[in-house]
């Protein structure tokens, strides 16, 4: 995973990147963290040039061509989920931030000690989005995965598949030991031989869900539980899928088709001919 933080300074005065490109130096060379810094001294231009990629956008509030506040609304548009923060020389225009979710409001001259600290909330913030790694050792050798990649984890005997919508990595090991490396929120068993992740469950219907189009089976024991996870998981909402402000809607029917198989190797065969139209879950909205 590239690690390194893209940022963009959209700042009218020339003194005030410079400043600012000396408290993103200060703090590489103090935390050891990376930032690449792309400086716009003209909003409009930077606009017309914007697209989706950047992870924070310094805004200046006070600019001739366009306020700060006006081109951060109009990025909104462009790109719910990026990070921004306002700097100015005026107090009484903080109260505005909430209006494009800005995260942090900073006064000038900018001092080093809030800086840092807004630094740090950053990094935790992107590192959240970014999502975390796992590695999967199979005899082609071991492979660096996002989990939030991971649509879902299928055990075979002690054989275990990691599907996600490139490739299928094959492992030697259990779902117990799988468990342990992946985000205990995000994913969650719906039977004894699927682990899924919650951010690509499409729909569920009676006792299957469906993911990326692929159906697999419920088992009642675990019914309960795996609702009440994937309830959770919406209700607090994750960093890569959008913005605070996402819509999520969820219908559930009742499956009327007779009973699917225990074993899992059929379930998903089974299952896909029993269901006939499938209620969504979530459904996001920019």
């Amino acid at each position: 995973m590239n690690n390194s933080i893209l940022v963009n300074i959209v700042e009218d005065d020339p003194s005030a990147i410079r400043h600012l490109e000396g408290l993103f130096q200060r703090y590489e060379q103090e935390k050891g963290a990376s930032f690449t810094l792309a400086s716009f001294e003209n909003p409009l231009t930077f606009l017309s040039s914007y697209k989706k990629g950047a992870d924070v956008i310094f805004f200046d509030i006070q600019m001739p061509q366009l306020s700060g506040m006006e081109a951060a609304k109009l990025i909104r548009e462009k790109d719910p989920s990026v990070l921004i923060v306002f700097t100015t020389n005026l107090p009484q225009f903080a109260i505005q931030g909430y209006e494009v979710e800005a995260i942090d409001y900073m006064l000038k001259p900018i001092a080093y000690l809030p800086f840092s600290s807004l630094l740090s909330k950053i990094q935790r913030i992107v590192s959240q989005k970014q999502g975390k790694e796992i590695l999967i050792t199979s005899q082609e050798g071991t492979a660096k995965v996002l989990a939030r990649d991971i649509l879902y984890v299928e055990s075979q005997n002690h054989k275990i598949l990691y599907h996600t919508e490139k490739k299928i990595y094959e492992e030697w090991s259990s779902l117990k030991e799988v468990e342990k490396k992946l985000p205990p929120k995000e994913f969650f068993r719906c039977n004894n031989c699927y682990l899924v992740g919650l951010a690509h469950v499409d729909g569920v219907l009676g006792d299957s869900l469906t993911v990326k189009g692929e159906t697999l089976y419920i088992s009642r024991a675990r019914k309960k539980d795996f609702m009440k996870a994937l309830a959770s998981f919406c209700e607090e909402g994750k960093p890569w899928i959008g913005p605070a402000s996402v819509t999520r809607r969820f219908i559930m029917g009742s499956m009327f088709s007779p009973s699917l198989p225990p074993s899992c190797f059929s379930a998903k065969k089974a299952a896909g001919e029993a269901i006939s139209s499938i209620a969504f879950w979530p459904s996001f909205s920019p």
